[in-house]
């Protein structure tokens, strides 16, 4: 009698990881539905006492997540919580390294923009992202610059999607009603592949009850007792080991079992 089921062995079992890349415009008036946010911070007075305006809060914030190791003088409190590293992909030439320039003046200020994973999967490709608005385009040059033309703006961090404005003649051009974000996000998807091996003597015998005789159980009509009849395979399910169903493969067509050699389906998808 054949096997209902076959145990897979571990080495028939693969994973690979491909890099994807989606590309998307996303325009203002889609920002809220997508989870873009534009933020602004102001360099104001913190004091002990009183309440402190939730833009110098977020002045504040990106200072000390993105900036402190960059200035000197009088930092905030020392913490762990920052991003200090740098993104640049070379190490000489003019625009060839990261400038993380930080308004520190009184009362200076700041836009930053923040993007959810979900939009930007692992990270924003460096060299492919540009905002745009009010007839101002401005773009990454890969090493988390933000550039127009040959200005510098501000930063992105690409792994974190959030894009900042610190030049102080840059930070209302993004919140226009025209303004457009073009991201290109870098996620990672794993296609599996199961080997599911047959020898020549498995699943020779159909399990399919319109096959028995009426009233019985393993006891077959005369149509596929004969030397001929072979079982077609139609789908391929994977289990585990509580016998739960956890992958479904569809052939595109039913394929004949054969008789007296082994045979390998092969099993793909992405996760």
């Amino acid at each position: 009698m054949s096997r209902a089921k076959n145990t897979i062995k571990a080495s028939d079992i693969s994973t690979t990881p491909i890099k994807l890349e989606y590309i998307k415009n996303y325009t203002s008036q889609s920002f809220t539905s997508f989870g873009i946010t534009i933020n602004t911070g102001s360099n104001g007075a913190v004091t002990i006492t009183g309440s402190v305006p939730q833009s110098t809060i977020n002045y504040r914030t990106i200072r000390q997540l993105y900036y402190q190791n960059y200035l000197t003088g009088s930092l905030l409190i020392a913490t762990s919580s920052w991003d200090w590293y740098q993104q640049s992909t070379a190490c000489s030439g003019s625009n060839e390294y990261e400038n993380r320039y930080f308004p520190t003046e009184s009362a200076a200020k700041i836009t930053y923009v923040t993007i959810p994973h979900l939009v930007f999967g692992e990270q924003i490709k460096r060299s492919t992202f540009t905002c745009s608005g009010d007839g101002i385009t401005v773009f990454d040059d890969g090493n988390g610059n933000l550039i127009d033309s040959t200005t510098h703006v501000g930063n992105i961090m690409y792994s974190q999607g959030i894009v900042i404005f610190t030049n102080q003649n840059y930070l209302n051009f993004i919140t226009a009603s025209n303004s457009s974000l073009d991201i290109h996000s870098i996620t990672t998807a794993y296609q599996n592949k199961y080997r599911c091996h047959i020898s020549e003597n498995d699943f020779n015998y159909t399990l399919n009850p319109s096959a028995n005789k009426s009233g019985t159980t393993g006891s077959y009509i005369d149509a596929v007792t004969g030397s001929d009849f072979r079982p077609y395979t139609t789908c391929i399910g994977l289990y585990n080991e509580r016998d739960e169903l956890l992958v479904v493969g569809k052939l595109s067509t039913p394929y004949p079992i054969p008789h007296n050699t082994d045979m390998t389906f092969v099993v793909r998808w992405d996760s």
